[in-house]
């Protein structure tokens, strides 16, 4: 566990020794992206911050708050529904467009839904969209930024907030859940995938110098229930309730959240792989590296629980490593990227054809 003194200490440091920070937070309109989105603007010198949402009223109000906090940095927010890939194509060749750098990926989209499968357009079900493909497709298109930054020397670091720790029993034969789909396995394969998924971009040489972190935040107030129906929004409430003595406050969630973005302990795996017990840093900005979720200090892939400490089901985890799960995992999203793909060239062909008959 790291204190919450530890973890101010660290942040109040960022000022100094990382100016100039570049970050895309995406869905950071209410919730842990927006706590971390004005942490990390806050403590951070000329920030310069993306912030990805649908809610534009969220959107102005954030961008109001924003500017007293820091008046050296820079804010835009980027409007999308991330749900769709073609969105998140849409956007990040807009940020391509506007960055050479980019320091931090930070992913928390997502909303409780008690639906069952819900196909988007694309055919994937919604809430797998939200917590694990759009998530990746956002890391595969804008990793082009993250490797030049680490190349450079700076920090590079993909951050995805769900559920570290909580892994489960995962259906290789149907990840998508199209056959025997529910709610809970919906969540297992989620936080599996994303895990596995981690690991295997962290092993790939080109990717050298960038952290993979797959967060779990603890029991965080975030309005993630605004969207569903009476009964939801209550229940939600009654458990809030309930639980209160185990939540996690606004600001330390964003404090806690920022550490993890930009601590030395979570660095890509060219930066601790085979040291042991490697540290990084010097003086009092001396670091202990973390162990990856493979069992190897300093792999480049991490599980982090609400405290700062590493987690993750242990048992479930190997007997999923047995299983070949990292490489069937990342072979299964590459397709599933790909599948999406050619239905957008099939859309555009039709598209066009139909647009040379009614023009001829």
């Amino acid at each position: 566990m790291v204190s919450i003194e530890a973890v101010r200490a660290s942040n109040a440091r960022l000022k100094n020794t990382q100016p100039g920070l570049v970050a895309l937070f995406v869905g950071a309109t209410s919730g842990i992206g927006e706590y971390t989105l004005k942490q990390f603007y806050r403590q951070t010198a000329s920030p310069v911050v993306y912030f990805v949402g649908r809610n534009q009223s969220a959107a102005t109000r954030i961008l109001s708050e924003l500017e007293p906090l820091n008046p050296t940095g820079t804010a835009t927010f980027l409007r999308a529904d991330i749900t769709l890939l073609s969105s998140v194509r849409t956007l990040c060749a807009s940020l391509l467009t506007r960055s050479q750098t980019l320091n931090l990926l930070f992913l928390t989209p997502g909303t409780l839904s008690l639906k069952a499968y819900s196909p988007t357009p694309e055919s994937l079900d919604r809430k797998l969209a939200a917590n694990y493909y759009a998530r990746l497709y956002f890391v595969r298109l804008l990793l082009p930024l993250l490797r030049a930054t680490a190349t450079a020397g700076g920090l590079a670091r993909v951050v995805s907030v769900l559920a570290a720790g909580r892994e489960g029993e995962m259906d290789f034969a149907d990840l998508e859940l199209r056959r025997g789909f529910s709610l809970g396995k919906a969540m297992r394969h989620a936080v599996g995938m994303t895990g596995f998924a981690f690991e295997e971009l962290a092993g790939e040489a080109e990717n050298a110098g960038v952290g993979f972190v797959h967060a779990f935040p603890g029991w965080v107030r975030t309005g993630f229930a605004r969207d569903e129906g009476v009964l939801v929004r209550a229940a939600v409430r009654v458990v809030g309730a309930v639980m209160a003595w185990k939540f996690i406050g606004a600001e330390e969630s964003g404090e806690r959240h920022l550490w993890v973005a930009t601590s030395g302990a979570f660095p890509g795996r060219v930066c601790g792989e085979g040291e042991g017990e490697g540290k990084v840093g010097k003086g009092e900005e001396e670091v202990q590296v973390a162990r990856g979720s493979d069992g190897v200090v300093g792999s480049g892939a991490y599980l982090v629980g609400e405290a700062g400490q590493v987690v993750g089901n242990e048992k479930v985890l190997k007997g999923l490593r047995a299983r070949g799960a990292g490489p069937k995992i990342w072979a299964h999203t590459l397709e599933v990227f790909e599948r999406v793909e050619r239905g957008w060239e099939t859309d555009a062909k039709a598209a066009e054809e139909g647009a040379n008959a009614t023009s001829g």
